[in-house]
């Protein structure tokens, strides 16, 4: 498995912390189109995570994200160009652990209470996690095209790269 995750080996153990700790880190995945970062986030997502949601995009509201978090272990966040402050606040709390509360319908005066905590990666081609808090919480990946240039026969296909990964 290790052989097709395309981050330098010395880095590769960071990655144990998604599943087994708490507060969890948020995994950056950056690089240049064709780096492979969404393979590479669906692979890990998929090691502590087999949801049938490969990944998705970024949630329109806190809300939204906390009921995302509620249903699944892992948040995997694909093609990211921007966060608002907002969001990027959220994203640290789910990290860490928060709660958030709305009300369970507008007609009334009940409340849904969310306190999630879960390992989040995400993935894009510019540097969009620039906040501070947001930056210190996050393990932060450059992936590189390797050095030399993969033909179209040695490409992998989505099928057998599962294949390898089921063994």
């Amino acid at each position: 498995m290790a052989s097709m995750i395309n981050i330098a080996s010395e880095r590769r153990h960071s990655f144990c912390r998604l599943a087994t700790g708490i507060p969890f880190p948020i995994l950056v995945l950056q690089g240049e189109q064709g780096t492979a970062k969404s393979t590479t986030a669906r692979l890990l997502r998929d090691l502590i995570d087999p949801s049938t949601v490969l990944s998705q995009s970024l949630p329109r509201s806190e809300r939204d994200l906390v009921i995302a978090a509620s249903k699944s272990w892992v948040i995997n966040l694909d093609n990211l160009s921007n966060l608002s402050p907002e969001m990027s606040d959220a994203f640290c709390r789910i990290s860490t652990g928060g709660g958030f509360r709305t009300r369970a319908l507008y007609t009334d005066d009940n409340e849904r209470l969310f306190n999630s905590m879960r390992p989040i990666i995400m993935n894009g081609i510019s540097d969009f996690a620039t906040r501070h808090d947001l930056a210190d919480r996050s393990l932060i990946i450059q992936l590189c095209r390797p050095f030399s240039k993969v033909s179209e026969c040695q490409k992998k296909s989505s099928c057998e790269i599962g294949k390898m990964q089921d063994r």
